[in-house]
């Protein structure tokens, strides 16, 4: 627990946990971008103390209506909630427990204008 959090896993270092955070997105930056599947592109991730933030892409998919259709009516928002919910990290008391910590995605088009945006507390993972 190195003095960055308490036994309640509270952060009671702010500039440690930021830190770390930041280092761990140094380290996870040179992934991307990242194919995932035959049209999305993960193009970044970052790491701070209110969440994770992850921008995508997929091909194709240029305008608000389109990822809106995507995103509701395919079901596309429960898939990624299950994802992002089913990654050891997410299930971190560190995260569950400091605030309204939460996993955020935003897709982008081929101009990386933001079209559609989700936005998962961890404490609603189960």
């Amino acid at each position: 627990k190195s003095g960055i959090i308490d036994e309640t896993y509270k952060i009671i270092d702010q500039k440690a946990f930021d830190e770390l955070m930041r280092l761990s997105t140094e380290r996870i930056a040179p992934m991307f971008p990242a194919r995932i599947d035959s049209v999305t592109t993960a193009l970044s991730m970052n790491l701070n103390r209110f969440g994770l933030y992850a921008i995508y892409q997929i091909d194709e998919l240029e305008t608000k209506d389109q990822a809106k259709y995507l995103m509701e009516n395919q079901g596309f928002i429960e898939n990624y909630k299950n994802y992002m919910c089913s990654l050891d990290y997410s299930q971190s008391s560190v995260l569950r427990n400091n605030g309204n910590m939460s996993m955020n995605m935003s897709l982008v088009n081929s101009k990386n204008q933001i079209l559609y945006h989700l936005r998962v507390p961890y404490k609603d993972c189960v």
